[in-house]
Order: C-alpha cells, then structure tokens, then sequence
C-alpha cells in the first residue's frame, strides 16, 4: 500500500477511520525539540499539508515567509509517486531562474538527497534561500533516528556555535 501524507490526521481528529493514521512524528519532534532545546527555539507549526506539489510549495515558502532558521517536514522525500518534497526541490521555477540570471545565486538546493542508512535512506538536506530543510522519513523510527543523526546536531550548532562532542565521530567516506 502506497504512503501518503493524506491519510496522516493530527492530535484534533475526531478518531481514525479508512486507513488513517495518526501524525506521531510531529508530537515527537516537538516532544524532542522541546526537551533537547527548551525555549531557545520557537516552534512553528504548519500543520498537515496535502500530497499536492501546491500544498508543499506552499507550506515551505510560509515557513521562509515566517523567517525560520531551520525546516523540518516529514514525509514526502522518499522516491514515491506522491513525495512532492524533493520534487519542489528539484524543479525550476521562472522567477528563480530569473533571480540568478540578475546575480541573486539559485533559491534552493539539495545538499544531500538520500543518506545510505536503514532507517533512515530518504532522510534529505537542503536549503531555501535562507532557511536550512531537513526532510525526515514519514516513518517514525526513521524520522527520529534522521533527527538524532543530523537535525539535533544542526540545530545545536546554530545556538551554541559549536558542535557538541557526542557529534563527533570519525566516519569513513567515499568520493
């Protein structure tokens, strides 16, 4: 059976009905945000967004509207018919195009599309314009293990500056 965020209800549903399933990632992260950083952040939530290249778009560019640092979404990043997230990444807007032929450098790139880790593969890095986007799986252990491994570590160097220690693993990479 094919994911999609169109059958997530949050917290204010009246029940679950027709495959629904409730939104646990996003009391999770905010449980998580909230233990790990307090009130040195602000969270904003955008609610639950339709599986629609129109709903997404809409929903980031709000969020880059509102001035937030970091995005974090769930869901929507894998490789699926209905993941609109990358794809919103990926496409070319006019306006975008035209910015950067006046000098204004690109709106939005992928830094990282996928990350080669179970759980965890479409874990995604990208900015738009001045916000950093982390794209969490839509499956929970996925989600949390993504925001562990990289979202935590972003968020801890944009308060403190520094990267804490735990952080700092050495890792073998290939070019």
């Amino acid at each position: 059976e094919e994911n999609s965020i169109n059958k997530l209800y949050d917290e204010q549903s009246d029940g679950l009905y027709g495959g629904k399933l409730f939104d646990s990632n996003k009391v999770m992260l905010t449980s998580l945000i909230r233990k790990h950083f307090g009130e040195n952040v602000e969270l904003i939530d955008l609610g639950i967004n339709k599986d629609t290249i129109e709903e997404v778009t809409r929903a980031i560019q709000k969020a880059e509207k509102l001035g937030c640092a970091v995005i974090i979404s769930t869901g929507g990043v894998s490789m699926g018919e209905h993941d609109y997230v990358k794809k919103f990444f990926e496409r070319e807007d006019k306006d975008e195009l035209k910015e950067e032929k006046e000098g204004a450098g690109l709106n939005k790139s992928i830094f990282v599309g996928r990350i080669n880790m179970k759980p965890g593969l479409p874990t995604m890095f990208a900015n738009y314009k001045d916000a950093l986007f982390f794209g969490l799986s839509g499956n929970p252990v996925s989600c949390v293990v993504g925001y562990y491994m990289f979202t935590k570590s972003c968020i801890d160097y944009l308060i403190k500056g520094e990267y804490p220690k735990e952080y700092i693993n050495k890792v073998k990479a290939k070019a």
